[in-house]
This record gives C-alpha cells, structure tokens and sequence, in this order.
C-alpha cells in the first residue's frame, strides 16, 4: 500500500515529461557508445562463400545480443532498428563503392539521425574515404539556427552541408508541367575529356550512363549559369564572409583544382569551411566533386548517400539530376535497392535504401513524429499529437490550419500548450470530420497533421536543451 504514485494526466497518454526527459537524455548520453551498426566481419582470402556468410551470420547474432542488452536499461529507448542481413550487406557494398559517403539527415532532428557509429564503420574500411552530412529540409531553419549547427557539426569532426530538395523539387515539377526550352535538366561541365570505360558488372545496375561527349555538352553551362544568375546576384551584395563559393575541398584537391581556370580574385583558404546558408544544387555538386578522389584506376567519383528512411535521400537525387530519376514515396521505405545514377562522367551518385540504423529515442510517438515509423499504421493518435502540440506553439497551429483552439480555463495555466484533444476537435470540426455517432474523427485529422509535419509543411526546428555541446554552440554564435 504504500508503493502508491500518483500519475499525471500526460502519462496516462503515454507522454513523459519534461523532467523525465532529462533524465533519459542523461541515459543516452552514458551509454551511447554502445549503439553501433552491424559491421561486416573481416574476410581472409581462401574463404569459401559458405564460410563468408557464417561469418556474417555470427557477427550479426553477437550485434544483436549486444543491443539487446542495452534495451533492458530502465529509461532508454532503442529505435525499431533494421533486422534484415540483406539490407545491412547493401550498406557494406554502398559504403565499399564509395568514395564520399553522405549522411542525409532530416534538419528538424539532426541528432536523431546521425550515425557516429557509421562515420567510424567508414574511417575503418578506408581511411581515404570521406563522410559529410547532408541537412535536408533546411529551409525550416532559421539563419541563426543553420549556423548553430554548423558550429556544432564543426566541433565534432564532421562536415554539414544545408539543403532543401523541396524547393528544387517544386521548381522541377513546376518546370515538367510547364515545359521551355530553359527548363531542360541542367547539365554539368566535366573535368576529363573522354567516358570512363565502366565494367559490364556494373553496367547492369546503372540507370543512366552517358554515352559520349553529346551527353554533356558545353551548350548546357550556359543553362545552368542562367538558372543561377539571381542565386549569384543577390550573393553579390553579402559580406565576404558568406561568400556562395564556399566548398569542402580536401588538400589533395588543390592540385586538381589548379589546372581549372580561377574567376574569383578570393584568397584560398586551407581550412574547410562550413557553410550554413541554403545551398543551390551546383554548389552541392561542386562539393560533392571535389571532396574526395577516386580509387587509385577508377575514371570517376562515387557519392554514396545514405541515412533513414524519408529523409529525402531519392529526392535530393532527383534534385541533383534535374530530373526524376529515383522513385519517392511519403511512406517510407520506397527505395528497396541501391542504385547508381551518372550524374557526368567523372561523378556517379549511389543511392542506398533506407536504413533505420539502432539510435536513442524518448518514445516511440517521438519516432511517428519524426517520420521514421509509418504514421498510417499508428494505433495510437493522440501521444503524437501532444508532441507536435509541445513542439509548436498554439498561435502558430492556429494560424496554419485556420482553426479557434480553445483557451485554458481561469483556474488553468495560461501559457500550456493545447492539448491533442483540443487542437483535433477544432480541426476535426471545422474539416467535418465526424464520426458516426457526431464525434470528431481524432485519427483521420491526425495522419494530416502529422503527414503535413513530415512533409514540412509547419516550420520547426528542433533544439535539444540538455546537450550542452549544441548549447555552447549557439552561445558562441550569439
């Protein structure tokens, strides 16, 4: 009788609090060294093919064993992570393909969908191979926001690159339903003056493979540069110090670099520099092409992305090519293979499928929201909901959607956020979503507000209090 607790309202619902979030943020942070992915086990040459994948077989029983047991912490959420062996070889042969290997990334959660354990797998298989993270969905962030994370991806090693395949996205579609002759996908100058003689094996997993110089033709520059005249004009009257040139180059690009005629009276900076502005699609081509080499015999660079499951890895793809090349999907997991696209003769792009790889996460609404679990197969509507209503404040929903949320009561706090029920009875009514019996259908109007969430329709950045290194961050930026 007297291990009695008095339970909140918000955990009735299956909501932690605030306090009890902290408490859990401290949890992953102990004990996040544990999380790694499935690591391909090392291969002694005489072994037979049966040998091979009983090595593999025991190196994926012993990772799970191992994740397992970091479940049974009390306080700490494991991500549903990916169980199939056969995605987890298209990983090892998309990261072994690679020569730059990119981890896209939603910008709302950065945190939530980075792999440390990745970046270390890539540095053991081959030094020479380099990693940046790509943050999609940028534009919902705000310039100071951009550079707090910048600041903070700098601080730990890694490389952040912003992005929007959205925008590029609507331009292209916009451009398909209106076709011009200047809507044609833009081409990009290559830097060697015949094709790379591509093997027959890969051959047959390739999309598009230029067929000679007709593929690239100077004519197409001219394109491009007027596609990015306004980008560039209005960069005109930046500082210098947000120049729309700034590239990742490595020291051994200096050399490649050298031979290329130089229209900028800049100085060269040896230190890479991060940008945090939006980057245009022949910006992130420049440094996807310059970031790293290619194997020593290979005629071309290969760009691998990967990250979870829509986060925008097919559209930024399509972004890049200026035309429709991979299939996207809302629900994710729509990549089922990898693939290789040319984006021109020195530069391949492979797109890897989807992959949930083990991470942190508060509670499983936190993975609805973020996208990573299908939102149709939700049983559950309203922990979801209470987390969007946390996240955005209640003018903002109001304004988005058109609706009179009701106000607290007198003897209530006055600035706590609207409750799910509250938010989805306006919504529901005011969309004539009803039951049978005259009550508002909460489930139908929360898969549109949670689709129009992973859709980025409503601006929302996440910024994670406890950490302090994101924290020190934005104070040095201030």
């Amino acid at each position: 009788k007297l291990d009695v607790r008095v339970i909140p309202k918000a955990e009735i619902v299956g909501t932690i609090s605030q306090a009890e979030r902290c408490r859990r943020q401290q949890l992953v942070e102990e004990n996040k060294h544990c999380l790694t992915i499935l690591k391909r086990p090392k291969l002694v040459p005489g072994m037979s093919p049966r040998d091979v994948v009983n090595a593999e077989q025991e190196a994926y029983l012993a990772w799970r064993r191992e994740l397992a047991r970091v479940e049974h912490i009390d306080g700490i959420v494991v991500t549903p992570y990916e169980k199939n062996l056969d995605i987890w070889r298209q990983l090892w042969q998309v990261v072994e393909r690679s020569d730059v290997l990119v981890q896209v990334v939603d910008a709302r959660q950065p945190l939530l969908f980075v792999s440390e354990s990745l970046t270390k797998y890539v540095e053991e298989v081959d030094p020479r191979k380099r990693t940046l993270v790509l943050l999609n969905k940028a534009d919902l962030l705000t310039d100071q926001q951009r550079a707090a994370w910048a600041k903070y991806l700098e601080s730990t090693g890694a490389r952040g690159l912003f992005f929007s395949a959205l925008d590029h996205a609507q331009n292209l579609k916009n451009d398909i339903s209106s076709p011009s002759p200047s809507s044609s996908p833009p081409t990009y100058p290559s830097k060697t003056p015949t094709d790379p003689e591509q093997p027959a094996a890969d051959r047959q997993e390739v999309n598009h493979v230029p067929t000679g110089k007709g593929d690239c033709p100077t004519d197409g520059q001219k394109s491009v540069e007027d596609m990015c005249q306004d980008f560039d004009d209005q960069l005109e009257d930046d500082d210098d110090s947000e120049s729309s040139h700034c590239t990742l180059r490595d020291e051994g690009s200096d050399q490649t670099d050298a031979s290329e005629p130089d229209d900028e009276d800049e100085p060269v900076d040896d230190r890479p520099r991060i940008p945090h502005h939006l980057l245009s699609v022949n910006e992130l081509v420049d440094i996807l092409s310059t970031s790293g080499s290619p194997k020593p015999g290979a005629a071309y660079l290969t760009v691998g992305f990967v990250g979870y499951p829509n986060v925008g890895k097919s559209s930024t793809l399509n972004a890049l090519c200026g035309a429709k090349r991979v299939s996207v999907s809302a629900t994710p997991g729509r990549t089922k293979h990898f693939q290789t696209i040319f984006l021109q003769p020195d530069l391949q792009l492979c797109d890897c499928p989807g992959m949930v790889m083990p991470s942190f996460a508060h509670t499983r609404e936190d993975l609805v929201v973020a996208g990573i679990l299908p939102i149709d197969e939700m049983r559950d509507c309203i922990p979801p909901i209470r987390v969007v209503c946390e996240q955005i404040p209640r003018e903002v929903l109001s304004a988005v959607y058109g609706v009179n949320i009701p106000r607290p009561a007198e003897y209530e706090d006055q600035n706590r956020p609207p409750t799910p029920y509250e938010f989805l009875g306006a919504y529901a009514r005011m969309r004539g979503f009803m039951t049978a019996r005259g009550n508002p259908h909460y489930d139908r109007a929360a898969r549109i507000v949670l689709k129009d969430y992973s859709k980025a329709s409503e601006l929302y950045g996440f910024v994670l209090e406890s950490s302090f290194l994101l924290k020190k961050a934005f104070d040095t930026t201030a």
